[in-house]
């Protein structure tokens, strides 16, 4: 699937309001049901350095993150489209983006950000079939956060 800008836009855009309105059932419809998700996670988190998930998992952990925290916003800072090598082989459209999210527990208590950048491999239907998410589990610096003014009003930079 050939994949134009404004259709991985529209993507993301999708992913960032399943995100910030809780809404598994929209989410996972953007996957394949063979999915595979790979979360790296950053050295010294005190972790296995990565998680490799299915559809099930997925749905699993995404669900209870969304149980403790609210998605105050999720936002796209850059993303881009690429060729990609599926799992048979054959060629396909990947799309890369950079992320930020802005958690807060649920009790109305403490603000964290997370950033992250994701490698999505796009499956010919245009749903996702894979993804390898890297992202920082300690949150970003301040110095990060204040490039969206979005995300510093949130966190009160």
């Amino acid at each position: 699937m050939a994949l134009s800008l404004s259709e991985a836009q529209a993507m993301l855009e999708r992913r960032n309001r399943c995100f910030m309105a809780a809404d598994m059932d929209d989410y996972l419809a953007m996957w394949t049901e063979d999915c595979r998700v790979e979360v790296l996670l950053p050295a010294g988190s005190g972790e296995a350095s990565s998680l490799l998930l299915d559809r099930t998992s997925l749905a699993d952990i995404v669900g209870r993150a969304w149980a403790v925290e609210q998605v105050l916003l999720m936002e796209t800072r850059s993303f881009g489209v690429g060729v990609s090598e599926g799992q048979e082989g054959e060629k396909g459209t990947s799309l890369l983006n950079e992320f930020s999210i802005v958690w807060q527990t649920r009790d109305g208590g403490a603000r964290r950000l997370q950033t992250g950048m994701g490698a999505i491999e796009v499956a010919p239907d245009g749903r996702w079939r894979s993804l390898r998410d890297h992202y920082d589990a300690a949150g970003a610096s301040m110095e990060t956060a204040r490039s969206s003014v979005a995300v510093a009003a949130l966190l009160g930079t």
